[in-house]
């Protein structure tokens, strides 16, 4: 190799050292105990909604939240379109949602929507905190429940 060709390579490769040194160094110029702080603007409260609330937690239950679970109020899905039934819970807040096939075929529902609701546990009406297991049993929306 040439001294001209060293040269070059050895110019070449304090470039590119300094402009890494740079990056770094602006990097770490924008630290968090520097940035501005964020302004806040307060606004009306919000009121919850009325299908999902928050109630107080029994001794031994866990919650996200210390001293309160959110729930909802279970909806009337008996009758409904399993996909519709699935949308409202989900909707209301529920997070686990199960379908079994009500005729005790045990088939799959691979279209929801060609299924309807004949069974729910929970009830209709009862607050159910949102990590509830959801239960739906359905069959063809052509066939009778049994």
């Amino acid at each position: 190799m040439s001294t001209r060709s060293t040269r070059r390579l050895s110019l070449a490769t304090t470039l590119v050292l300094g402009l890494v040194a740079l990056s770094l160094a602006a990097c770490s110029a924008g630290s968090p105990a520097s940035a501005p702080a964020a302004a806040v603007t307060v606004g009306a409260p919000v009121e919850p909604s009325p299908s999902r609330t928050t109630a107080p937690v029994e001794p031994g239950e866990a919650s996200a939240t210390p001293g309160s679970v959110e729930t909802f109020t279970m909806p009337e899905l008996v009758g409904v379109n399993l996909q519709r039934g699935q949308d409202i819970l989900r909707e209301a807040g529920a997070s686990l949602l199960d379908h079994t096939d009500a005729s005790g075929l045990e088939r799959d529902q691979v279209n929801d929507s060609n299924w309807r609701i004949c069974t729910q546990d929970p009830a209709a009406g009862v607050l159910v905190p949102v990590e509830t297991r959801v239960t739906l049993a359905a069959v063809k929306v052509e066939e009778i429940c049994p």
